[in-house]
């Protein structure tokens, strides 16, 4: 499959006054952990940028200063965000996750119990990362589903040609999902992609990517069955994901 064409991130440019508008909430920095993206070299000495209420901003436009996927996880590794911290990276913008529900986590937890049945064929990993880097993502889907490797993945996290299957599970979130993540998993050729909207109590399948969305959108609801690209003997029920009584 060709790789789709990723977004550049200097198109989509994020003005300082226009932060409350978006779909996400957007991770603060204080002055000393500021200072520590200097001191770690991950902003550069003279580079033109403030700190105005926690918010990293270029000078002269008064743009949003985006992180590419590198400086993200140099920051991991310096300390300034934490491993594990409840946060991820879009389109170079470190953004807060959501609060886990308890529908959220057992419908992430059914997910990994019915596809643990499959790991003599693929590496099933649930909210961890996995690298977009021409896009300044790196997102962690609720469920991924990935080729097998020996070190499983520990030299490095999987990047898009790893990805059989990137799933997001949504009880508030959706629409960020839909807006933010499925576009970016579509530009960087995931082959696949879904969608469990749980309020909804639906299924959203996503295949066939492009340079900013996927082709093929199907919606299955209790009563369904998707059959994932990467298994294609097996059946899930939607039921099975959504769970007995719903939200």
């Amino acid at each position: 499959m060709p790789k789709a064409r990723p977004r550049v991130l200097q198109d989509d440019p994020v003005a300082y006054a226009e932060v409350e508008g978006l779909p996400f909430e957007l991770r603060r920095f204080t002055v000393a952990e500021y200072h520590a993206l200097i001191e770690a070299g991950i902003l550069a000495e003279g580079e033109n940028v403030e700190l105005l209420k926690g918010r990293i901003v270029e000078n002269e436009t008064y743009h949003l200063r985006r992180f590419s996927v590198e400086e993200y996880e140099a920051m991991i590794a310096a300390g300034v965000l934490y491993s594990g911290e409840p946060v991820e990276l879009l389109n170079g913008l470190i953004t807060k996750m959501a609060a886990v529900g308890s529908h959220h986590a057992a419908c992430v937890d059914r997910l990994d119990d019915f596809f643990s049945d499959y790991r003599d064929r693929l590496i099933v990993r649930t909210q961890s990362p996995i690298r977009l880097p021409d896009l300044g993502t790196e997102p962690e889907p609720d469920l991924a589903l990935l080729r097998p490797r020996e070190d499983f993945y520990e030299t490095g996290h999987p990047e898009p040609d790893d990805v059989f299957l990137a799933v997001e599970v949504a009880d508030r979130t959706a629409g960020t999902d839909r807006s933010e993540k499925i576009p970016a998993y579509a530009a960087h050729g995931l082959r696949e992609a879904w969608l469990v909207d749980l309020p909804r109590e639906r299924l959203e399948i996503y295949r066939d990517p492009g340079p900013d969305s996927y082709e093929t959108k199907r919606t299955l609801r209790r009563g369904d069955a998707a059959t994932p690209v990467a298994l294609p003997d097996v059946d899930v029920p939607v039921e099975r994901i959504l769970g007995p009584g719903g939200v």
